[in-house]
């Protein structure tokens, strides 16, 4: 949950959303913690640099003295001393006002005060298109047809799929699927207790990015431009087919991927650099 943008829109909107976390009941019983997030940079990458100084000072502006630069090596350490002498970096900046949330909890959260009210009745099912009424002027969204034949139909529909959007919408052009990889490793209950109350760290210059671990699993992940899904589907609401990138479920990630965190964690944690990842899985997203 960051802030921590170039760009200063999104610096803005950011912050709004951390402000309810930590201010209302979504925050509360572990849903929101706060540890701060590291943004680094490497000696060769000027854009990553730029990239920082500008988010800096849009966050800096935003959450004031929880935002230092950290403008040599030795800063960086200062933050986070477990990662040793040889961590590979030029400089960076920390902002304490960042933190993260366990979404599972926060979905379990939403569930129970959705039960409460008694207001919304969930249907599952896979959606297989949208039901369009094409009688005025441009279509309107009436409704889905599940994979089994059945239809659900509503005055107002609203698709949040996510990743999945591109097989129900033609978003050719404007938006595609991308798996993004994340990984896991196990650690000693020793290791758990020096990295646990860390910041978040992360390399503007690569996308990799290290969470604090959480019941001794360390967990590395990297948004970039991650992978596609070619899948042919049948074009919504017309004739035809389209290729688009569409998820995969229980894929591992792929050897590109994977060298890519050790190469990370040799500049980060080189002492992780060579242990074995328990488990490896690509996340998707919707990106335009």
């Amino acid at each position: 949950m960051r802030a921590d943008y170039a760009n200063a829109a999104y610096s803005k909107l950011a912050a709004a959303a951390i402000h309810r976390w930590r201010s209302t009941d979504w925050g509360r019983d572990g849903r929101y913690t706060q540890n701060g997030l590291l943004l680094v940079y490497p000696e060769d990458s000027s854009s990553a640099k730029e990239y920082a100084r500008k988010s800096y000072d849009n966050v800096r502006q935003i959450e004031g003295d929880n935002v230092t630069f950290l403008p040599t090596q030795a800063d960086v350490l200062s933050v986070v001393p477990a990662y040793g002498s040889t961590l590979d970096v030029a400089g960076g900046y920390v902002n304490w006002g960042s933190g993260w949330s366990d979404a599972a909890a926060s979905v379990r959260y939403a569930k129970t005060l959705l039960d409460t009210e008694g207001r919304v009745t969930f249907r599952t099912g896979d959606v297989e298109r949208v039901l369009y009424d094409t009688n005025g002027a441009k279509p309107k969204a009436t409704g889905v047809v599940l994979t089994d034949g059945s239809t659900l139909e509503a005055d107002l529909v609203v698709l949040a799929t996510g990743a999945w959007t591109p097989k129900l919408v033609d978003l050719r052009g404007r938006a595609v699927a991308t798996g993004q990889a994340i990984a896991y490793m196990r650690i000693s209950d020793e290791e758990q207790r020096e990295l646990e109350n860390l910041p978040t760290i992360l390399n503007f210059a690569t996308g990799i990015f290290i969470i604090p671990p959480r019941d001794n699993l360390l967990k590395i992940a990297r948004h970039a431009y991650g992978y596609r899904n070619p899948v042919e589907v049948p074009v919504p609401g017309a004739s035809g087919s389209m290729v688009v990138s569409l998820p995969e479920k229980g894929v591992p990630v792929p050897l590109e991927g994977q060298d890519a965190f050790r190469f990370a964690l040799r500049q980060l944690l080189p002492r992780f650099a060579e242990r074995e990842f328990v488990d490896t899985r690509i996340c998707w997203y919707t990106d335009t």
